[in-house]
């Protein structure tokens, strides 16, 4: 009896100790946004699943998402700084194929 409590206990220490080795370490996250092309809806629920599920935070990064409005040009808004990051569809190639040098 004694046994299965020492061998219980060691295995209970060694998963302890595995889970505390899998925490991240503690860091400041660079915040970040990301311009919608929409409002907020289904189409951009693999974005919230990942800030959800902390897969950004453990990229050093706190996304934030600004949702479309309709005086809201998304290329503009990552031009100009607003937003690190911009969801835009086909209307952007139009956009860069305009653009002289």
């Amino acid at each position: 009896m004694h046994y299965f409590l020492f061998l219980s206990l060691i295995f209970n220490l060694s998963l302890a100790s595995a889970a505390s080795h899998d925490k991240p370490k503690a860091q400041k996250l660079e915040v970040v946004s990301l311009q919608l092309k929409w409002f907020h809806q289904f189409q951009f629920a693999g974005y919230y699943a990942a800030k959800e599920k902390g897969y950004y935070a453990e990229q050093g990064l706190d996304v934030n998402f600004i949702e479309r409005s309709h005086e809201i040009n998304v290329v503009d808004q990552v031009i100009s700084g607003v937003a690190q990051y911009g969801i835009e569809d086909s209307g952007l190639n139009a956009s860069k194929l305009s653009v002289t040098y």
